[in-house]
């Protein structure tokens, strides 16, 4: 079975709205000024991890479409899982916390740099918050590129699953910019995969699965 036969598992959140396999979860009714999008989701879809409110906009967009995903699944579970793999990428990065932080540093008369958010200046962090919700140990990564780039997943992916350790990757996009939050975040098994899981056949799992281009087209 190639992977393009396959039906995955993916969360997608753009333009205000929250879906799950293709399900629509949640929709921004109106843009009003009280809470940003990604908390009012947050709270209409009734999750409960205290520690979402200290996050940086950019790990609250990557958790949220995390947490959609594999709550409930066999990821969401107590154990320490060093057999799951994390490969995502962003356009901005950190870009959208790394301008809040110098707006805390600009004005020398009200220098107060903070370290709050600080801690949140590289990428990387939103994954180690995804990990550290879901206790995943395995591989982990953030490339950054302009846009979702099949041929860097699909390579990393591949090289994963020859490892022995990996048996699944939760992969995808996730992305935050002055108020826009993004993310498609999908998950592979390495049972999923045949002879057959090539690049082409992974470039159209991203491209019927996340609904954009990628470096491939």
């Amino acid at each position: 079975m190639a992977t393009s036969d396959l039906n995955p598992e993916y969360c997608s959140i753009r333009d205000g709205v929250v879906t799950v396999n293709g399900n629509i979860l949640y929709t921004e009714i109106c843009h009003d000024g009280d809470e940003p999008f990604i908390i009012k989701a947050y709270r209409a879809l009734g999750i409960s991890y205290p520690k979402f409110f200290k996050m940086d906009n950019l790990s609250k967009t990557g958790f949220l479409a995390a947490e959609m995903l594999l709550k409930g699944t066999s990821a969401d579970s107590q154990e320490l899982k060093s057999n799951i793999a994390v490969i995502l990428m962003t356009g901005n990065a950190s870009l959208d916390t790394d301008l809040n932080f110098q707006s805390t540093i600009n004005d020398p008369a009200a220098y107060f740099p903070s370290p709050s958010i600080f801690v949140y200046t590289l990428p990387n962090i939103m994954l180690g918050e995804i990990c550290i919700r879901f206790k995943i140990t395995g591989e982990g990564i953030v490339f950054i590129d302009r846009e979702l780039n099949g041929t860097v997943l699909y390579e990393y992916i591949d090289t994963l699953f020859s490892d022995g350790i990996t048996e699944s990757c939760l992969f995808g996009w996730v992305d935050y910019m002055e108020g826009k939050a993004e993310a498609f975040i999908s998950v592979i098994h390495k049972e999923m995969i045949t002879e057959s899981f090539n690049q082409d056949s992974f470039n159209s799992f991203i491209q019927r699965t996340f609904r954009i281009s990628n470096h491939q087209h």
